[in-house]
């Protein structure tokens, strides 16, 4: 009853008039429906990745609580196959082949 009150008010009278302004309408609406549905989507995205950001602040005051000697363990082990010392010896020299270039640049920058 209410649909075909509405279809004779906008038809002037015509419910096939009213109905045909509806669906004209209701097929103007559609990107405008679209736009919003994307805009929806951009702010939950958003907020995702404000969630994200805060899983990754999570995890990263979780990581800083770990004591240093243990990350240096795991990461000595890890650069050397699973041996420490092997790990140990890379990492020395590794740090041997750093120190020319850190002592030119900071010669660069005093100069």
């Amino acid at each position: 009853v209410l649909r075909d009150g509405y279809e004779r008010v906008n038809g002037d009278g015509s419910k096939l008039a009213g109905a045909i302004k509806r669906l004209v309408h209701a097929a103007e609406r559609k990107p405008r429906d679209a736009l919003k549905k994307w805009r929806d989507y951009l702010a939950i995205a958003r907020s995702q990745g404000l969630l994200n950001a805060l899983k990754a602040r999570e995890l990263k005051e979780t990581l800083e609580k770990i004591p240093n000697r243990v990350i240096k363990d795991a990461y000595e082990r890890i650069v050397g196959d699973g041996s420490k010392v092997t790990g140990v010896i890379k990492r020395l020299l590794h740090a041997a082949h750093r120190k020319p270039r850190e002592a030119l640049k900071k010669w660069r920058d005093w100069v």
